[in-house]
C-alpha cells in the first residue's frame, strides 16, 4: 500500500502479513509529505520474509502505533525480520 503526496492513514488499522516465499510480504510505504497520522500498523513475520512499513522523503510517523511481531523457522533459526524504516532526520535523539 502506498501513501503519497499529502495523504494520511488517518485512524486506519493495517496488518502486513509475512510470507513463506521471498518478496511476498506486506508493505506500507509513505512518500513525499504523507503521514501515518493516528494509524495502527502491525508487521507479522513468516519464515521467508516479514512485513514492513517505510517512511521516505518528508513523510512522518506522526502519532502512529507500530508493532513488529517476530517468528522463528523450524530448528530455531530466526526468520527474516519485520522492518520499520524512518527518514534519517527522525532518528535524531
Amino acid at each position: 500500500m502506498l501513501f503519497a503526496g499529502d495523504s494520511s492513514a488517518a485512524n486506519g488499522i493495517f496488518t502486513n502479513e509475512g510470507a513463506t516465499t521471498a518478496r511476498g510480504a506486506g508493505l506500507v510505504q509513505f512518500r513525499q509529505n504523507a503521514t501515518a497520522d493516528h494509524g495502527i500498523f502491525t508487521n507479522d513475520a513468516l519464515p521467508a520474509e516479514g512485513g514492513a512499513v517505510q517512511f521516505l522523503d518528508s513523510s512522518t510517523a506522526a502519532e502512529g502505533t507500530f508493532t513488529n511481531n517476530g517468528t522463528f523457522r523450524e530448528g530455531g533459526a530466526a526468520a527474516r525480520r519485520n522492518s520499520l524504516t524512518l527518514p534519517r532526520r527522525a532518528m535524531r535523539l
